[in-house]
């Protein structure tokens, strides 16, 4: 992943001290897209034609969404839904 995200060893050790401290807000990431031999052409073209449109129109959708530093997600401007992410993270998605 490093390697990938062009992040040395210096800006590496920046990012885990944000992290330690509970700051999220820098920490790198990348999606995951498994395409299964059953699905058509058409479907994998639309995952793929989605992704290019939130590429192209991040400035648009970020407007709907902030990002929860303790949590380390992006969460709707609804304080509903922040609640009720921050009692699944909690609850669940981070059992071992």
């Amino acid at each position: 992943g490093h390697y990938l995200l062009h992040v040395d060893k210096s800006h590496s050790h920046q990012i885990t001290n944000e992290v330690d401290t509970g700051n999220f807000s820098h920490k790198p990431g990348w999606i995951r897209m498994s395409i299964h031999p059953t699905m058509t052409n058409e479907e994998a073209e639309f995952i793929a034609d989605s992704i290019i449109d939130i590429v192209k129109n991040k400035d648009i959708y970020k407007q709907d969404y902030m990002f929860n530093t303790n949590l380390a997600f992006a969460v709707p401007n609804d304080s509903t839904a922040d609640e009720a992410l921050s009692d699944w993270v909690m609850r669940d998605a981070f059992k071992f």
